[in-house]
């Protein structure tokens, strides 16, 4: 009989080696701690994306084209981050703030000159996106939207970002411009005190608390606005249902869709989503329907009139919340559970009324009286 033959010893100890080894590479690739890690870039053509946890390596995805140049006309809230820094975190793109262009009027703040890291999917069909029009400035890669790095491996915004030289990491120059072989690094600090979730209630002056390790609670915002729709935001197609899409300096962003290929498929716009802004961010211009009438944005602010703003600030706009984070809802106060399947523009979408069609086109007989009246980000990771 041929040794190689299903039935044979050599065949079932391939097998056994097999299994072992996927076991023992699967072991490798857990986090040790998932607050605290490095991602290690080559920026070039076929270069390696890694993760560093525990002193052990494991390959998470390459490059598929470099970038070699900056974008000198950051998004507005780009000028108010600091430098060096990864400053947005999202399903659908890293932005990272190697310096502050103050040569544009239009920006009294300035504006962020970034280089990005983006999934395949946006280089595959050539998406453009305001924060990062430049494509010679984007690090394309292999790796899918809504995974690894642009999921629970995605760093917090206010991660340090270095380049790798002779085994040494030396912080970004001002000056700097991504060149191919470039070994970038991002490392992954834990905050001192980690948390559980963040939860709001959806009402004008309702509380924002962090929760941390053990339960313990603490008020770390207000609502100004509270939220009653959602909207067409970009990006919300790649992340999945009732899950966070992006963080920043001044926004958190939710999508309220499953995953999807396209934007829009020839029948229906599959976004939807809606947005938390820090009030300082919700008064800038073109956020003008946030302030004024906009139902697809909850405008949040510090507890205290005497305060400073939190935007840019732990834990709401820095620090601990990634791409992927679970978002729950409580209707009429009630259990927590997932947000509802909302598509496009819907201003009335968490109202009473607007709630009871939805459950009722999904054949759920449910008498709703006050609406969402809470959300809870569920962080990846805590304690």
């Amino acid at each position: 009989m041929n040794r190689f033959s299903m039935g044979s010893p050599a065949v079932a100890a391939f097998c056994f080696r097999w299994i072992v080894l996927t076991f023992l590479a699967a072991e490798a690739y857990a986090l040790q701690d998932p607050w605290s890690y490095r991602l290690r870039l080559e920026n070039r053509s076929g270069g390696k994306i890694e993760i560093v946890s525990g002193g052990k390596t494991a390959a998470l995805g390459a490059v598929v084209v470099p970038a070699n140049s900056v974008n000198t006309k950051g998004y507005r809230d780009s000028g108010r981050s600091p430098r060096g820094e990864v400053i947005a975190t999202a399903a659908n793109g890293l932005h990272i703030k190697v310096a502050q262009n103050t040569s544009d009027p239009d920006f009294p703040d300035g504006r962020g000159v970034l280089f990005s890291i983006l999934p395949r999917e946006l280089g595959l069909v050539g998406e453009s996106y305001q924060s990062y029009k430049d494509t010679s400035s984007s690090i394309i890669t292999d790796i899918s939207a809504g995974t690894t790095i642009f999921a629970e491996e995605a760093p917090f915004v206010g991660s340090k970002v270095f380049i790798e030289l002779d085994s040494r990491l030396k912080p970004l120059p001002r000056d700097y411009r991504p060149q191919e072989g470039d070994f970038i690094v991002i490392e992954m600090v834990p905050p001192s005190k980690k948390a559980r979730a963040i939860e709001f209630e959806n009402r004008f002056g309702g509380q924002v608390k962090v929760v941390y390790g053990g339960r313990s609670k603490k008020v770390v915002a207000v609502v100004y606005k509270p939220v009653m729709g959602t909207g067409r935001f970009d990006g919300s197609i790649y992340v999945g249902q009732s899950r966070v899409r992006a963080n920043h300096h001044g926004v958190i962003d939710v999508s309220t869709v499953p995953r999807a290929d396209k934007p829009f498929d020839g029948v229906k716009d599959n976004r939807g989503g809606f947005q938390i802004v820090p009030a300082c961010h919700a008064m800038d211009e073109e956020m003008l329907k946030a302030r004024e009438g906009g139902t697809q944005w909850m405008v949040i602010g510090p507890p205290n009139a005497t305060d400073p703003p939190i935007d840019g600030t732990a834990p709401l706009f820095r620090g601990y919340i990634r791409p992927g984070d679970r978002v729950e809802c409580r209707i009429d106060g009630g259990s927590w559970e997932p947000l509802p399947e909302l598509y496009g523009k819907l201003d009335a979408a968490f109202s009473p009324m607007d709630l009871m069609a939805y459950f009722k086109g999904k054949g759920i007989d449910r008498t709703v009286r006050s609406g969402l009246t809470h959300l809870r980000i569920v962080l990846q990771g805590g304690p």
